[in-house]
């Protein structure tokens, strides 16, 4: 055995593979139109699919054994692939089928569903449409009486206006007499306040000039009180010092003889005296 017809030795299992599944798929009968046989179809299109890919390892793994063969192995899996396809793209032409009848379906239904919610949009628009051509009419008819309203509350208004300017004009004569009359009581009252206040500061002036009067008499009498005492002060020490003086003298002549009782021995005496600060009242300064 060359060793071509080793590597493709191994497609013999898949050869018996493949031809029991075309067998069988001749005798396969489904009726997709029902939900068990829709199942049934799509479960023998993945048992082919499987024994497909079954395949497809087998022609991967014989190249990596034999990559010389390469060619010849990809041509024998594409000739045995070649029913399997086949089988597959006819037994999908109906699932095919069914998808899109399914996909039309739903775009029939979507399609629907936009046409329905258009006219349900435009019957809304419509109806809002002529609920706001009512509502602009019958506000119309509420400016309309509204108008009148107020035109006639205006003229009622005019009416009260002229009242209430009668009144106030009678209100500010009033009242523009009895400010007169209470500024003139005013103007009364301050002239009277006014002679109170003056003969307040006269009074206050006068009491003023009083005690000025009084406390420079009185200042007065202290610098006189104090002349006076000053005065006889200056007496008393001047007879205090007379008779001190006088006393020396006349001790004096009564303890010497008539010749020392001169005016010289005197002074010595006083001079002693005031040394010996026995004549009170008198201090010799050097």
């Amino acid at each position: 055995m060359t060793d071509e017809n080793m590597s493709l030795v191994v497609f013999d299992p898949m050869k018996a593979t493949i031809a029991d599944i075309v067998a069988k798929d001749k005798c396969q009968v489904f009726d997709h139109t029902t939900e068990e046989g829709e199942t049934a179809l799509r479960s023998w299109v993945y048992k082919v699919r499987q024994d497909r890919s079954s395949l497809e390892k087998v022609r991967v793994a014989a190249k990596s054994d034999a990559l010389a063969y390469g060619k010849k192995v990809d041509g024998l899996a594409k000739e045995l692939k070649a029913p399997l396809d086949k089988i597959i793209a006819d037994r999908m032409k109906p699932l095919d089928d069914i998808e899109a009848q399914k996909r039309a379906d739903a775009e029939a239904i979507v399609e629907a569903e936009r046409v329905e919610a258009e006219r349900v949009e435009a019957e809304r628009v419509a109806a809002i449409q002529k609920q706001a051509e009512e509502n602009e009419r019958r506000q119309a008819e509420l400016d309309a009486k509204e108008a009148a309203l107020e035109a006639e509350k205006d003229k009622l208004k005019a009416v009260e206006a002229e009242k209430e300017k009668a009144r106030r004009d009678l209100a500010i004569a009033e009242q523009n007499a009895k400010d007169r009359f209470e500024q003139a009581e005013r103007e009364k009252q301050e002239a009277i306040e006014a002679e109170k206040e003056k003969a307040r500061k006269a009074e206050a002036e006068r009491v003023f000039i009083q005690k000025e009067l009084d406390d420079e008499k009185a200042r007065l009498a202290e610098i006189e009180r104090k002349r006076v005492e000053d005065e006889d002060h200056q007496a008393a020490i001047r007879a205090k010092i007379h008779e001190t003086i006088y006393s020396l003298i006349v001790d004096t002549r009564n303890a010497t003889a008539e010749e020392d009782s001169s005016a010289s021995a005197i002074t010595l005496i006083i001079l002693k005296a005031l040394k010996e600060g026995r004549i009170p009242n008198v201090t010799i300064n050097y």
